[in-house]
């Protein structure tokens, strides 16, 4: 399942939805793709974070490890910070992890300012295999 232009919340996903919110500039995608890798895409904050918070819920691994592909995230706040550490703190009550692959800098800098970096596996390199 993707969800793709996500509107206010509350809002159908655009597959659902009537029609698309591009024009007010609310967009993000989140897929699961071929290695069940959730890559987010666009804009994570206080408009696409009830819908990118129940994705993640639906397809994240609690007892396993959840991988983020944060690679193609062009703007993250507060709301998409707590999407990515609701995911960590479930996933630390069931034994499992939380890992973070292509995190920008600006990402980053949100993560070490937060002291919230420390709750993710972040590679190095920024990247590494899922």
């Amino acid at each position: 399942m993707t969800y793709t232009n996500i509107g206010l919340p509350g809002e159908l996903p655009a597959a659902e939805a009537p029609s698309s919110n591009d024009a007010v500039g609310l967009a993000i995608t989140i897929e699961v793709d071929d290695d069940d890798v959730i890559v987010i895409r666009g804009d994570l904050d206080v408009a696409t974070a009830p819908m990118a918070s129940r994705f993640v819920n639906e397809h994240s691994r609690p007892s396993g490890q959840t991988v983020f592909d944060l690679g193609e995230l062009e703007f993250m706040d507060s709301s998409g910070l707590r999407v990515l550490l609701l995911a960590a703190n479930r996933a630390t009550k069931h034994g499992g992890s939380v890992r973070l692959r292509a995190v920008a800098p600006a990402v980053e800098r949100l993560l070490m300012f937060t002291g919230t970096a420390p709750l993710f596996e972040i590679p190095a390199d920024g990247d590494g295999p899922a």
